[in-house]
């Protein structure tokens, strides 16, 4: 009889004791997502991409940056983070004078032709220049503390 009032007595105590444990390793893993509009000076970039990094430095997670300016990252770990912005990889490329060479007769399908070889490919969005400042997470000044669930961040460039 003995015996049964310990073992009753452990089942309750070890649920006790796991449910704080369950519940601190359940906040560790959490993670949220992050959406809103990136501008400078008020007006909408339309390219390029934005960086959270952990304050720590272990992870990072990024999004382009869309023509209105929008911007949407899912699975950041909860936390203080850096933000990095650049907008110069959606800056025109131009061709260099003469366009690329034209490849030799019989080097590509008769279907494609020898215009595509004249032309850079360009990128997406509107470039919109920043300050360099804004692509170093060091250096952009820009903060924020990421927590669980979804939530919305504007980001407005000065």
């Amino acid at each position: 009889m003995n015996d049964a009032k310990q073992g009753s007595r452990f089942r309750v105590t070890v649920p006790m004791l796991c449910l704080p444990l369950c519940l601190a390793a359940a906040g560790c893993g959490a993670s949220g997502s992050v959406s809103g509009k990136i501008s400078y000076k008020g007006e909408p970039l339309g390219g390029g991409m934005v960086v959270f990094s952990s304050a720590e430095g272990k992870s990072s997670a990024s999004a382009p940056i869309g023509p209105d300016g929008h911007y949407s990252i899912d699975n950041i770990p909860s936390g203080a983070v850096k933000i990095s912005v650049e907008t110069a990889s959606a800056k025109p490329v131009k061709a260099p004078p003469g366009g690329m060479p034209t490849p030799p007769p019989g080097a590509m399908p008769k279907d494609i032709g020898p215009s595509m070889y004249n032309q850079a490919p360009q990128p997406k969005g509107k470039y919109v220049a920043i300050p360099e400042n804004y692509a170093d997470p060091e250096k952009s000044g820009l903060t924020y503390t990421v927590t669980g669930g979804s939530q919305s961040y504007d980001i407005d460039l000065k």
